[in-house]
């Protein structure tokens, strides 16, 4: 009862009041003033953004039909002087609220902001007061709802809330997925296992996602990064189930320049993040670019916006980051950077494991599965707030990110550009050629082997190349199969030198 008073804005001295009376005329030895003053003290100190079961808690226990329900709540708007106002008016309020900054009106139910003519054309049927409009009446309703902005606070289901002092929209969105223990999640583990067998590094992958998942709107201070050299071996699929978990709202899958892009706020708004650099253009430049973004909203916990026709600002972001890539050399992380774990994964691309478990995925459930599973993990002694643990690729990804002539050996490879549109060359000539070009900067030999190996260059020494020399070492690029039982003489003759190539062209 001292819940559905303090929900209908009944005064604080007027619930006392309310109470006293029913206690003195229901005459129980248990039941006095002095005992129930406390609960009335406690709830009225609440903020007025936090939820509590009040009125509904009341017309179950009592058995109330909806029309005892609609005549309490005339009772309660009678007290407070809301009957002045259509009926209306106060599920109208609940309906609509007004927002600072965009300076417009903001349906709770079609989740979309408005100017003030359409909020009235769309609610005019529900007042037969023509003298004024609906929102004539909202302004005059002591529970209409002014915000400053949106936020995100998926630690709590409350659609209003206060961020310091301001009154704010939370736009979370719980996804309706119950977690579910009789499902059968093998597969699930033998997936990840297949991904990550490293026993400890499988561990703290699986920690990092549980602790999210037992903490929502809370961060990990260090992001992920998932590397692997086969295609579609399954990491995206692993980040799917989590993505089921959590909902397509919650858990955003994105490409590299959408992260870049402050205009649309990808990296807000959400619980987990999937920046799949694999799948993107991937420039030197832009992945420089993100891990400078990434490393300040890891750990600082807030990002900049420059969104259409708003101002710049700082906004908060509980997002937790995950990064999935083909490339060893995809970041240029510096020496010691604690902010990414890194894993580098050698395993193969199992079909039948892959078709088995989307199968549970789409058909048996497995999310609900691994979500109980999660949940049910023990993350006591994972650091949320330190730093990232180490590994041995952390470093290997450090050595090999900071070399753009990676890069520029991988892009014109996969566009078929010239040299790299032939099957054999040799860093002999590569080099020679490389140096003449800008930005490139590469002055050894062994760095454009590494290049060709990143592309999955094969290297036969001691070939004999006319023109070139007499012990070349010819790296295969494409068309493997064909070359790859020809001995270093065979291959050697086969060899066409670019640079005379391209003269004789």
């Amino acid at each position: 009862m001292v819940n559905t008073l303090w929900q209908h804005k009944v005064d604080k001295e007027d619930c006392i009041k309310i109470i006293d009376t029913v206690i003195k005329a229901h005459g129980c030895e248990k039941c006095t003033k002095e005992n129930k003053l406390a609960k009335i003290t406690a709830t009225y100190a609440k903020d007025r953004s936090e939820q509590m079961q009040g009125l509904p808690k009341l017309a179950e226990k009592y058995n109330w039909t909806p029309d005892e329900v609609k005549d309490f709540k005339k009772l309660l708007y009678k007290i407070t002087g809301r009957d002045v106002l259509p009926v209306y008016t106060n599920e109208f309020v609940d309906r609509i609220c007004y927002m600072m900054k965009q300076k417009k009106y903001y349906d709770l139910q079609d989740k979309e902001m408005y100017d003030k003519d359409s909020i009235d054309v769309k609610y005019a049927k529900d007042f037969k007061n023509g003298k004024y409009t609906p929102l004539k009446f909202w302004k005059q309703h002591p529970d209409r709802k002014v915000c400053v902005d949106f936020t995100y606070k998926p630690a709590t289901e409350a659609r209003f809330v206060t961020v310091e002092k301001k009154l704010m929209i939370n736009i979370y969105e719980k996804h309706d997925l119950e977690p579910d223990p009789k499902v059968d999640t093998d597969i699930f583990d033998a997936l990840v296992k297949h991904v990550i067998p490293h026993d400890d590094c499988r561990k703290h992958f699986l920690d990092w996602n549980a602790w999210i998942l037992q903490n929502k709107g809370k961060k990990v201070r260090h992001g992920i990064i998932l590397q692997s050299n086969e295609y579609q071996l399954g990491k995206g699929s692993i980040y799917d189930v989590m993505r089921d978990i959590l909902g397509r709202v919650n858990a955003k899958k994105i490409e590299l320049e959408q992260a870049l892009d402050k205009g649309k706020g990808f990296l807000i708004n959400s619980i987990m993040c999937l920046i799949d650099e694999a799948k993107s253009t991937g420039k030197w430049e832009e992945k420089q670019k993100l891990i400078n973004t990434l490393k300040i909203i890891i750990t600082e916990g807030s990002v900049g916006i420059r969104q259409l026709y708003k101002e710049y600002s700082e906004s908060d972001t509980c997002t937790n980051y995950w990064v999935n890539t083909n490339h060893r050399d995809a970041f240029a992380l510096p020496p010691n950077e604690v902010r990414y774990w890194v894993y580098f994964s050698e395993a193969k691309r199992n079909e039948a494991m892959l078709t088995e478990y989307h199968d549970a995925r789409f058909n048996h459930n497995l999310a609900a599965g691994v979500y109980a599973d999660l949940l049910d993990r023990d993350t006591s002694n994972f650091k949320p707030n330190g730093v990232a643990p180490h590994t041995i690729y952390r470093d290997m990804m450090t050595k090999l990110a900071d070399k753009p002539v990676n890069d520029y050996v991988r892009d014109n490879f996969e566009q078929g550009v010239h040299p790299f549109d032939r099957d054999l060359v040799t860093t002999v000539e590569l080099l020679d050629w490389l140096k003449k070009k800008p930005r490139v900067r590469v002055s050894r030999e062994v760095d454009v082997a590494g290049a060709l190996k990143l592309i999955g260059g094969i290297r036969k020494k001691d070939c004999k190349v006319l023109n070139v020399g007499n012990n070349v070492n010819v790296w295969i690029i494409r068309n493997h199969e064909q070359y790859k039982n020809l001995t270093a003489k065979e291959l050697g003759s086969m060899y066409k030198g670019f640079w005379i190539d391209s003269l004789g062209s």
